[in-house]
């Protein structure tokens, strides 16, 4: 029995022994097999999970593409159409501008227009009414006396034009002329007021001429255009008769003028404008007497039509709005009896005389009413730098005149010459000297030795140089050795004319004065030496500044006419 026992014991050992061997086997080949399946689950899933999202990106990326596109499609569509929106409404802004140019153009024609008819329907209405009311002449000699009218205008614009119209630019070439309107350049001038019988100058500009020729609306029936010599007083009277000429629809934009003084209906409301120089008639007061002499003989030949333009001119003087410029009153003398000023008759009171004089001329007039008079007051150019140029430009090269220019204002500035510049006459002679290479060191008596030298040019063209010169500034002169008598006894008369005697005589030399220094051979001499701009007495100045003034300037003392050296020293 216990045999039996331990053998089933046995048996039972062995076979749960071989149990063992094989679940070890299999366990061992099993657990790779599950452990690759299961990685290829996993691969499986992650290769599917990636590939969705694979798909899914690029399905976003192509539907991103795509939006793309499709909005860089519609913005240059978009661009397109804002670019040519855009230029559309440029070319509509531009077509705007231009219409609201022509439409300023159209009114300010209009508003000439309209402003000429009312001038002319006023003047029809006067003629219509002084016809009527008193020439009580027929239609048909008013027809003949407007035609007559129309024909005198005619040739007096004719003789303006040939007479007033062309300027010397240069006081050392006579031969450099332009048109006036071409180097115009407005004046600075300041209304003046009257103060216990003497005009004062006050803060209020002048810049249009309706300040010259209206007070409160009412005419200025005499008026006195004061300057110093040099200033421009010929000039501005010779502007206003050459703006009387001009066509009605023609405005002063055209020239340097365009902001100052451009409302020319104002001029060309007169019917008539008469220039007069009254140096030319020094004897004569009455002003229709020298409208007469300078005028209606200039622009008739013979005596027949003269006469009968004698008795128009009258008829007009009493019948029209005529305004007569009456230029270098400082230089007339008058007969010598109660007459101080040229003056017209009563039957005349219509017609607005302009004088131009320099102010010591209203301090010797007598018994004038000052309260019947306006004045205004001409300082000289109104911007000097600009006129500079203008007058630069006629006299270099068109490609030089930028280089020239910014070099011309550091000259000035340089050597302090600014405050001179507002004498035309002064800033011609500075200017055209320095477009011919010559440049001056502050010394005005440089300026005036260079005047000195072409006005004794124009007398007399034999040059020859000092050897040991009297004043320094005559070392480079050629012109004034050869004549040093004449400027020898100039220098005496015109000292004794401008500091020792009045000032009337210091303008219009007598002939017993010419005895009296011994000028009277050289008379033809000093009449072609005159200044190009017609002021008789710049030689005589011009000799006083070199003479007098050089020792001082030399010396370092300021230079200033108003110091009278003894005469007896000289």
């Amino acid at each position: 029995m216990p045999v039996m026992e331990n053998m089933e014991l046995k048996e039972l050992s062995n076979e749960t022994q071989t149990c063992l061997f094989m679940d070890t086997s299999v366990t061992i080949l099993l657990t790779p097999v599950c452990l690759f399946t299961l990685l290829g689950i996993v691969t499986y899933l992650s290769y599917t999970f990636f590939w969705e999202r694979c798909k899914v990106h690029n399905l976003g990326r192509v539907h991103t593409t795509t939006v793309i596109k499709t909005d860089t499609l519609f913005l240059s569509r978009v661009t397109k159409s804002s670019e040519t929106n855009l230029a559309l409404l440029i070319e509509e802004t531009k077509a705007n501008r231009r219409a609201i140019e022509d439409a300023e153009i159209d009114i300010k024609i209009n508003q000439q227009d309209c402003c000429n008819e009312m001038i002319a329907q006023f003047k029809d209405h006067i003629n219509k009414t002084k016809y009527t009311d008193t020439d009580n002449k027929t239609a048909a000699g008013q027809d003949e006396y407007v035609a007559k009218c129309q024909e005198l205008i005619e040739r007096t614009k004719r003789l303006y034009g040939d007479n007033l119209n062309q300027v010397t630019i240069s006081p050392l070439n006579d031969y450099k002329h332009e048109k006036l309107g071409n180097v115009y350049m407005p004046p600075k001038i300041v209304h003046m007021c009257e103060d216990n019988g003497v005009f004062k100058k006050t803060e209020r500009h002048v810049t249009q001429y309706k300040d010259v020729f209206f007070k409160d609306d009412k005419v200025n029936p005499r008026i006195f255009l004061q300057g110093e010599a040099g200033s421009g007083k010929t000039t501005f009277l010779a502007k206003l008769a050459l703006e009387w000429c001009r066509e009605s629809h023609v405005s002063s934009a055209s020239d340097n003028s365009s902001l100052f003084f451009n409302d020319v209906d104002v001029v060309q409301s007169f019917v008539f404008v008469f220039y007069i120089t009254l140096r030319n008639s020094v004897k004569q007061f009455d002003v229709y007497t020298l409208i007469k002499e300078q005028i209606i003989d200039s622009i008739y030949s013979s005596q027949e039509d003269r006469e009968q333009a004698y008795r128009l001119l009258n008829e007009i003087m009493k019948r029209e709005r005529c305004l007569v410029l009456l230029d270098g009153l400082d230089e007339w003398t008058g007969p010598g009896d109660h007459h101080n000023l040229p003056t017209l008759v009563l039957e005349q009171s219509q017609c607005v005389l302009l004088f131009s004089t320099r102010p010591w001329k209203l301090t010797v007039v007598k018994n004038m009413h000052l309260d019947r008079y306006t004045s205004v007051h001409l300082e000289g150019i109104n911007k000097p730098f600009e006129f500079s140029r203008i007058i630069l430009s006629r006299l270099v090269d068109k490609d030089e005149l930028e280089l020239k220019y910014s070099a011309f204002e550091q000259y000035i500035e340089k050597q302090e010459l600014g405050e001179l510049l507002s004498s035309p006459m002064m800033l011609s002679a500075i200017v055209c000297s320095y477009a011919e290479g010559i440049e001056f060191k502050g010394s005005k008596c440089e300026i005036y030795t260079l005047l000195v030298e072409n006005l004794f040019k124009k007398a007399n063209s034999n040059t020859c140089t000092f050897q040991q010169s009297p004043f320094p500034c005559f070392i480079r002169t050629e012109y004034i050795q050869p004549n040093l008598e004449q400027l020898d006894r100039l220098a005496k008369m015109a000292f004794h004319l401008l500091f020792v005697n009045d000032k009337e005589n210091s303008i219009m030399f007598k002939i017993t004065e010419l005895k009296k220094f011994k000028i009277a051979e050289y008379k033809d001499f000093a009449l072609k030496s005159r200044n190009f701009i017609g002021t008789t007495n710049c030689l005589c100045t011009a000799i006083i500044v070199i003479i007098y003034v050089y020792p001082l300037e030399h010396a370092g003392i300021p230079c200033c006419l108003s110091y009278r050296p003894q005469y007896e020293s000289y």
